[in-house]
This record gives C-alpha cells, structure tokens and sequence, in this order.
C-alpha cells in the first residue's frame, strides 16, 4: 500500500474517531449528570463527591452539566478543529494556509481551555453546596499540572503554526519563481 493511502486511510479514522467524540462526549457528560445521584454513591467514581452531601435535585444536576459544559465546549472545539485538520489531511494538504489556522486555532484553543477550567473549578463547588448549610459551602480555585502542560503545548502549538506558515510561504513563493 503506498504512502498516500495509508495517510488517507489513518487521517480517515482519525477524523470519524474526533467526529464520534464531539456527539459521545456531550451524551456521557448529560448522562453523567442524569445519574450524578444513583453513581455518586461509588467510591471514589467522581472528584465532586466531597461536595456532595445530599442527593442533588434535576436543577442541580442541570446546572452541573451547564456548568460542566464550559471546558467541555472548548473540547468539542478542539475536537472539530482537530476533524477538520485531518480532513485536508485526508485530502492530502499538509502545509497549506488552512493548516496553519487549525495548528493556530489549537494553540488558542488551549489556552482558552485553562481559563475555562478556572472558571468552571469556582462556578461548579457553588453549583454543588449552594444548597449547604451556611458554613458548609465551598468554592475551589485550581491550577494543577494539566493546565501548565495545556499553556506549554498550546505555545508549542502557535509556534509550529508560525513556522509552518513561513514555509508555507517560503514554498508559494518558490513555486512563482521562474
């Protein structure tokens, strides 16, 4: 098999994997949050159940999943932009301008995405214990190792979009060159 059809037959599956992953994650995280009460009850199964102190209501579990959807929606974003660059890859465009804006597009992406987990840390502890006791409600602000590693790779990313388009450049004008 040549070269060019294994990239179209590997950029094929990976485009339907990042296409099946916008539709599933969106369905788990609503199931999730569906049955928050019947699986909550399972050790260690969620990282919001030190939170939880009561069964929550369908208002609560909606507003988690809202809630929840903030970072998830810069996922699903990563996720097309992600579909859309393996579909020129596909279609055999590696270092054209379109590229480059899904290699940018990822690196901003990133960087979005933390901020939208130190919004989504707060605004989910507050969804979770308004109904607490005073006292008893909690509000969380974190910053691990996951969101350092997001700014790196999304500097990394607008970086290699740079160069890419330089080259990209560099090869048009080459190509107009007598």
């Amino acid at each position: 098999m040549q070269a060019s059809q294994r990239i179209t037959r590997v950029s094929r599956r990976f485009r339907l994997l990042f296409t099946v992953l916008i539709i599933a994650l969106p369905i788990g995280y609503g199931l999730f949050w569906l049955f928050f009460n019947e699986l909550s009850g399972i050790p260690k199964y969620s990282p919001l159940d030190h939170l939880v102190t009561r069964d929550l209501t369908a208002s609560d579990r909606l507003l988690g999943f809202l809630v929840t959807m903030i970072p998830a929606s810069v996922v699903l974003l990563c996720l097309h932009t992600l579909a859309r660059l393996f579909r020129l890859y596909e279609a055999h465009e590696f270092f054209t301008a379109n590229n480059v804006k899904c290699f940018r597009r990822l690196g901003h992406l990133l960087f979005v995405w933390v901020l939208a987990r130190l919004v989504y840390d707060p605004l989910i502890a507050i969804a979770l214990t308004y109904h607490n006791a005073p006292g008893s409600r909690q509000v969380i602000l974190t910053l691990d190792s996951a969101d350092l590693t997001a700014v790196i790779v999304g500097g990394l990313l607008l970086v290699i979009s740079w160069i890419m388009d330089e080259a990209r450049k560099l090869q048009e004008d080459q190509a107009y060159t007598v």
